[in-house]
């Protein structure tokens, strides 16, 4: 897990067989080597970073889904403390907004809406501990 700066922000990254979890979010990640001196690949270039796919079962730091039809299941995409809780029940959430923030070895991780819906139960408080699946919240349509 890496702590990356980048124009004044802060952005939590994970790296791991191909995939990039940034701030919540998979990606797809393509890294290749540069030839000394010129900056150019040394082997043809890959498709850039994308948004990986999700399927809403595993909720919490995938790709947003539009609208959830069934009850999504937000988790915990690691271990940590719940620093802030950003939503209550009945609250309308958008693909992408800021649900709650982790920390973990002094470092925050937000964790995002990966559907569009309302909040219908929330199952932790702030200065819970979490283990990495927890079910956080859930999101209906």
């Amino acid at each position: 897990q890496y702590q990356v700066r980048l124009n004044d922000r802060t952005y939590t990254v994970e790296i791991s067989q191909g995939r990039a979890r940034v701030n919540g979010r998979n990606y797809e990640l393509a890294v290749q080597p540069v030839e000394p001196g010129d900056g150019s690949p040394s082997a043809p270039p890959q498709a850039a970073a994308q948004p990986a796919t999700a399927q809403p079962a595993a909720a919490s730091g995938n790709a947003p889904q539009k609208a959830a039809t069934e009850p999504v299941a937000v988790e915990a995409p690691m271990a940590g403390l719940v620093l802030r809780l950003n939503v209550a029940v009945g609250h309308e959430v958008t693909a992408g907004d800021q649900l709650l923030v982790l920390e973990a070895m002094k470092m925050e991780a937000p964790v995002t809406a990966p559907v569009t819906g309302r909040v219908s139960e929330v199952l932790v408080n702030t200065g819970d501990n979490v283990q990495s699946g927890r079910v956080l919240l859930r999101i209906e349509g």
